[in-house]
């Protein structure tokens, strides 16, 4: 069969969709740079201090990538999320007050399900039960949220011109519950592909 017809009907092989999925990741971040670069020039330094450290971040992911092409897209969820966190702080878009129905909290929901992508994609050819997988899924995201609400704190302790204020606690536990649901959504949709099978395992997973 012509290696033309035959990737027409069995699609991009594997080695395609990592050099896509590469690329998509690297051009992302390109842009990210870019906007970070604007905001400096416009006279709104706050976005570069504040916007620098999750870039700095998930840096390691892409390292990751090497040996395991799924992160590219972990990275690019991750990359794209705090695009437009940047691109609605630069313009104002932010709620002032917390509120359980703000965009703050679907946001929020977001990260949660990309921190919870990132510890499934991690987590699964090291743990063997698939209930102490999930448990972990959930667990990392509620780490790494409580980490960023103390960024996010520290961030308010500094001068006005670098950081929103901090809205006090209701927020903060707003925001980590919040980040719980985009958890649980994860953790739901990798049990739910794994119950799916007919041999009705997670091994699928990996």
């Amino acid at each position: 069969m012509p290696e033309q017809l035959k990737r027409r009907i069995l699609g991009p092989s594997s080695m395609e969709n990592k050099t896509t999925n590469k690329t998509i990741a690297y051009a992302l971040r390109g842009i990210y740079l870019a906007i970070l670069a604007i905001c400096f020039a416009t006279g709104k330094p706050q976005h570069l201090l504040a916007f620098s450290g999750p870039f700095i971040v998930t840096i390691p992911i892409l390292f990751l990538a090497k040996e395991d092409d799924g992160y590219y897209s972990v990275d690019a969820s991750f990359i794209s999320l705090f695009t437009i966190a940047m691109l609605m702080s630069y313009f104002e878009l932010w709620p002032a007050a917390a509120s359980p129905t703000s965009i703050d909290k679907l946001f929020h929901i977001a990260a949660g399900a990309c921190l919870a992508n990132f510890a499934r994609v991690f987590l699964k050819k090291k743990v063997n039960d698939k209930w102490t997988y999930y448990a972990l899924i959930i667990a990392v995201t509620l780490a790494v949220g409580g980490a960023w609400e103390v960024y996010e704190w520290t961030g308010s302790k500094l001068p006005a011109a670098y950081m929103t204020p901090s809205t006090g606690y209701d927020d903060t536990m707003m925001d980590i519950i919040a980040d719980i649901i985009g958890a649980l959504i994860v953790a739901g949709y990798a049990w739910f592909r794994a119950w799916k099978k007919k041999e009705q395992t997670w091994v699928e997973i990996k």
